[in-house]
């Protein structure tokens, strides 16, 4: 199993005292979020008087909570913060792409009004797999990630050897995989390790895949050590099969 260590950006409608208008607090402000992550969306109405009033939020068009009652996924969803001062922000478990939408912070009062903020989820290429075609040919394949990449590269005994546009296909569930080829005839000498990397879209944040490529005993063939890289930005860790 490929593992990384995501350093990702997650956007949050912080005001630091400073007040997005007259009518907010604070606003849900759209963002990308790595799945499994948690998010909040803010929203904190700017209270002008004491007469009764809903803050209500919706998914889309579906309304999912109404001051501190979520009607939607309980296990989702929780309004949280100082809701004596107006504070009903969302909080969100664990997103998903099915979390993928438009979210609405709707204020009802004698003026109603609403501020908007969309999610979109990004998707680590977590599974980066290198496989023998045959002919020499070796098959670098990263699946399920989003968004999809454009590049990958190739690594011979550490040096970098080519970087290419890979084939691109899309899943039913919207997230991209990513395939490229490499001939072991393209080298002079063959390397004793290759290497595919991909590079998550936004984060910049590597998956790799090394391979070990140790001669066949007096016949001149190759064969394949698979070795797991778990790659982050403090280091890597190796592990062979």
């Amino acid at each position: 199993m490929i593992g990384t260590l995501f350093l990702g950006v997650c956007i949050l409608a912080e005001t630091n005292g400073v007040k997005p208008s007259d009518s907010w607090l604070q606003t849900p402000v759209s963002a990308k979020v790595r799945e499994g992550d948690d998010h909040i969306f803010r929203c904190q109405p700017n209270m002008t008087s004491r007469v009764p009033a809903k803050t209500k939020w919706f998914k889309d068009r579906i309304q999912i909570a109404t001051n501190n009652t979520v009607h939607g996924d309980k296990e989702k969803y929780k309004i949280i913060g100082n809701h004596s001062e107006g504070e009903f922000h969302l909080f969100m478990r664990h997103v998903s792409l099915l979390d993928e939408a438009e979210y609405t912070c709707e204020f009802i009062h004698a003026n109603p009004r609403k501020q908007k903020g969309r999610l979109t989820v990004d998707v680590p290429y977590r599974n980066v797999s290198l496989s023998e075609m045959g002919k020499g040919v070796i098959v670098c394949l990263a699946t399920r990630g989003k968004p999809p990449t454009n590049k990958m590269y190739w690594y011979a005994d550490s040096i970098l050897h080519s970087e290419v546009d890979p084939n691109i296909s899309e899943n039913s569930d919207g997230t991209f995989n990513s395939v490229s080829r490499l001939s072991l005839a393209s080298f002079s000498k063959p390397p004793r390790q290759l290497m595919c990397s991909v590079i998550q879209p936004d984060t910049q944040e590597v998956y790799s895949q090394p391979i070990s490529v140790a001669s066949g005993a007096g016949k001149g063939q190759s064969r394949l050590v698979t070795v797991l890289l778990w790659v982050a930005s403090s280091g890597f860790y190796l592990h062979y099969l």
